[in-house]
């Protein structure tokens, strides 16, 4: 950190960050100047996160932010305007608004796995620990039944949770079961031996019902699947060229899992980082392990210098806003934006991306027990038309997705581009607008052995 505190050093990275804009009011939360007489019936905040740097997909700044009933409702400049000027009428501080000290330290929203291999008690209870909030999950069974007894078994954990159900059907009847019964989406697994016939009945379903499908492309079948696809919204995982598509939403697994893999999410082409085997404790970390090693190897990208904001912005996204928009969860989490969801991670600068600080769920610290209500399950909106949530035993909220079918890649921040990308028959040779990638051995990783044992 510079003296002033504008500019921050991501952990053992080579990243920067510079604060754009203070909104903040600085080291005012004490009584008597900090506090005014509101009480929370007069609208005072449960909560305000004092002059932290908030780095979000669009942009850094410095500011207060304010939390109430679990969601965030303002960034900028809290206190007691009795005493001081410009204090948003959001962000009076009363008696009985808790204050955060985020002096110094960093402010993310909670991130988004958008690609975990199962759902299970050590997924959920790792998932915060590592700054996550929010999954996207292969429901572990293949019908209605199984999806309400899934989604019972989650209620206990601080996680929202969307689950896929099996798209590998041409079955309208049955997929439209599993959405009634709590499927936010499909999963399509190539590997399995799902065909053009299955895709089409699949997309055809989610375009009816509004919700998302997940689907692991093999090289050697992608061009029959993209024709089955169909110029549809889709997210794609394991195939590098589905990166060229401007109708496919690209994640991959971080850094390592491919010679071409980082350059493309460096490029902003692959949009998304999910955990897939490698599980959710890594999702965060990779992410910015690519970001780092990308920086050394190409240097600051167009518009960065001092600091490297641009980049930060586009790796943030890949696994907050990106795969809340791909699923349809971006009116409730995605962001540090008012109206969201308060799920929140602060960070200490030496262990950005390696520990949080602090995590909060829908507004409460997790520190100890969080009520079900400060979490969501995000569902297909005919479940809410089938009343779901009175059919089964769950505290939380069931959130409907929205605005799934319409989207592309041009609508993921900072994660838009579509260059040209071939793969030899060999496989190992790959071309980005023509020109080779040449791979090239990483000899050190930053967030890794300097904070861990093993």
């Amino acid at each position: 950190m510079n003296p002033d505190g504008d500019r921050l050093r991501l952990a053992d990275t080579d990243l920067l960050i510079e604060v754009e804009e203070d909104r903040s009011a600085g080291p005012e939360s004490g009584e008597p100047t900090g506090r005014s007489r509101a009480a929370r019936a007069e609208g005072a905040p449960d909560t305000v996160i004092t002059g932290v740097v908030v780095l979000d997909h669009w942009g850094v700044i410095r500011a207060d932010v304010g939390i109430r009933d679990g969601r965030i409702v303002a960034l900028g400049k809290a206190g007691n305007p009795d005493t001081t000027d410009g204090v948003d009428p959001a962000l009076v501080i009363g008696p009985g608004t808790e204050v955060i000290a985020g002096d110094g330290r960093i402010l993310t929203a909670g991130a988004v796995d958008c690609h975990a291999h199962e759902i299970s008690p050590a997924i959920l209870r790792a998932a915060p620990a590592a700054g996550i909030t929010s999954i996207v999950a292969d429901a572990g069974g293949p019908n209605s039944w199984h999806l309400a007894r899934t989604i019972e078994a989650i209620d206990p954990f601080p996680v929202n949770v969307l689950l896929l159900g099996r798209g590998a059907t041409t079955s309208e009847d049955a997929m439209r079961e599993q959405l009634r019964g709590g499927a936010g989406g499909f999963r399509l697994h190539e590997d399995r031996g799902v065909g053009a016939e299955a895709i089409d009945a699949c997309l055809r379903a989610c375009d009816a019902s509004g919700v998302q499908a997940a689907i692991h492309a093999e090289a050697g079948a992608l061009e029959g699947t993209l024709r089955a696809v169909d110029g549809r919204s889709v997210h794609a995982s394991g195939a590098l060229t589905v990166a060229s598509a401007a109708n496919v939403l690209p994640s991959s697994s971080g850094s390592g899992t491919h010679p071409a893999g980082d350059l493309l999410h460096d490029l902003g082409a692959l949009s998304m980082i999910g955990s897939g085997a490698y599980g959710v404790s890594q999702v965060v970390r990779r992410t910015w392990q690519t970001a780092h090693v990308m920086k050394v190897r190409r240097g600051s990208l167009p518009g960065d210098g001092a600091a490297d904001n641009r980049r930060a912005r586009r790796y943030i996204a890949k696994y907050t806003i990106c795969p809340a928009v791909a699923y349809g969860m971006s009116g409730q989490v995605g962001s540090v934006e008012p109206g969201k969801l308060a799920d929140l991670v602060l960070w200490d600068p030496a262990f950005f991306g390696v520990r949080p600080a602090l995590v909060l769920k829908g507004g409460v610290v997790l520190s100890g027990g969080v009520p079900a209500q400060a979490s969501v399950a995000f569902v297909a909106p005919a479940a809410i038309d089938a009343l779901l949530g009175d059919r089964i035993g769950v505290k939380r909220a069931l959130a409907p997705v929205g605005g799934t079918r319409a989207i592309g890649k041009a609508d993921l921040p900072e994660n838009s581009a579509t260059p040209r990308v071939e793969v030899g028959p060999d496989a190992s040779t790959v071309r980005v607008d023509g020109e080779v990638v040449e791979p090239a051995a990483v000899t050190e990783l930053p967030l890794a052995q300097r904070y861990f044992l093993f």
